[in-house]
C-alpha cells in the first residue's frame, strides 16, 4: 500500500488497513511461495520522520519437517516501522525511504512477515515423520516396520 505522507500534519495520524499476497523467496519452503497477509495500523509524523505501527496477521502453506505433509500455517505480530525523506547513514538499514512523498507500507510489512515465518514446520508436535528404509508416512501407520535383511 502506498501511502501519501506529505499529507501528514505534525501530530496528524492516518489509520490503514490493507490485505496483500506476498511472493516469499524459494528457500523459506513456503507452498507457492506466497502468504496472504492482513494489516492494520497507522503512520504518523514524528520529528521529520513518519512511524507506521501495524498489527498483521499472515496465512500461508507449507511441508511438516518430519512427514512432508501439507500443513497451514500462520504469523501475528506487531511491528513498527520508520520511513525518511533522507535517511541517515547509520540508520540506513532500519529506515524505508520516502521516495516523491510517499511511502510504501507494504515493503515494511513484507519485511517484518519474512522475520516471522518459521524455519520449520510440523504437522503436529508427535509427528512420526517417514520411515528411513522405505519413506513410508509413520503416521499412517505406526506399526509400521522392516524385517531384518537375510544372510545368504
Amino acid at each position: 500500500m502506498i501511502v501519501d505522507v506529505e499529507k501528514l500534519r505534525a501530530g496528524a495520524r492516518l489509520d490503514v488497513a490493507f490485505t496483500k499476497t506476498y511472493r516469499i523467496p524459494e528457500e523459506y519452503g513456503l507452498i507457492g511461495n506466497s502468504a496472504d497477509a492482513r494489516v492494520t495500523g497507522h503512520i504518523a509524523e514524528e520529528a521529520g520522520r513518519y512511524v507506521f505501527e501495524a498489527e498483521a496477521e499472515a496465512s500461508f502453506r507449507a511441508e511438516c519437517s518430519r512427514c512432508l505433509t501439507p500443513v497451514r500455517a500462520g504469523a501475528a505480530f506487531k511491528f513498527r516501522s520508520v520511513f525518511a525523506t533522507e535517511p541517515e547513514k547509520e540508520d540506513y538499514d532500519d529506515v524505508y525511504p520516502v521516495a516523491d512523498g510517499k511511502a510504501d507500507l507494504s515493503a515494511a510489512a513484507v519485511s517484518n512477515l519474512l522475520i516471522e515465518i518459521p524455519v520449520k514446520f510440523l504437522c503436529s508436535k508427535d509427528c512420526k515423520g517417514l520411515c528411513p528404509v522405505c519413506g513410508a508416512n509413520l503416521n499412517d501407520d505406526p506399526g509400521h516396520g522392516h524385517s531384518p535383511p537375510q544372510d545368504a
